[in-house]
Formats: C-alpha cells, sequence, structure tokens
C-alpha cells in the first residue's frame, strides 16, 4: 500500500490533476518514489521483526526473515537508482542529476546491510 499510495498514486495521480495525461515518465518517476517510501517502511520494520514475530504482527520482513528483509531493503534502493535513470532517458539527460542525491543512500545501506540493529 505504501508503494502504490506514496509513489504510484501521488506521483501519477498529480501528474494526471496537472497535465490531464498519464505518461510514461511519471509512472517511472511513482516507482522510484514508492520504491522509497517501501524502504524507509522496510528498514522501520526490520528492527522491530523480534517484537513483530512475538505479537502476531506479520509485516513483510517479519515474514521475509532478517537476512531476505535486507536484502529487499537494497533491490527497493537499486530500483530508486535505476528509476532515475530511465526518468532521464525518456525525459532529458539533465535529469540525471538527481543520481547525486544516491549518495545519501550510501550510508543507510551500509548499515542495513551490515546487520545494524535497533534505532541504528
Amino acid at each position: 500500500m505504501v508503494f502504490v499510495f506514496f509513489g504510484l498514486v501521488a506521483t501519477v495521480g498529480t501528474t494526471f490533476v496537472i497535465s490531464g495525461s498519464t505518461p510514461p515518465h511519471a509512472w517511472v518517476a511513482g516507482t522510484a518514489v514508492g520504491a522509497l517510501a517501501s524502504a524507509i517502511l522496510v528498514a522501520n520494520n526490520i528492527r522491530d521483526i523480534p517484537t513483530d514475530r512475538e505479537s502476531g504482527k506479520l509485516t513483510l520482513p517479519a515474514r521475509l526473515g532478517d537476512r531476505n528483509a535486507r536484502i529487499f531493503y537494497a533491490v527497493l534502493c537499486g530500483i530508486a537508482a535505476v528509476g532515475i535513470v530511465v526518468f532521464a532517458a525518456l525525459t532529458g539527460w539533465a535529469s540525471l542529476i538527481a543520481l547525486l542525491s544516491l549518495g545519501l543512500l550510501i550510508d543507510p545501506l551500509r548499515r542495513v546491510l551490515g546487520g545494524a540493529a535497533g534505532p541504528a
């Protein structure tokens, strides 16, 4: 639901309201934004896997397990990075400047893939 509503609905919906159409680049942008929003939720839920399982909450990371949830987080970040390149190919290569923002993903990726637990 986070991917759909924070990514596709918000991005493609806004594009439709403004322009009256839903071009392919809007769907690509929505996919990238939705992937990042989902990655934030996954990172938050990874720290809660033990308590979620005890209480019976079956979040996606609780179902996937710690290792696979961390890999899923990295995949979501990768989808966002690929989305930037595809968006640039569809709209203009100047959009590649957004790749600079991917530097902000390095530390969180290092922490999550490195096994950080709790608030870290």
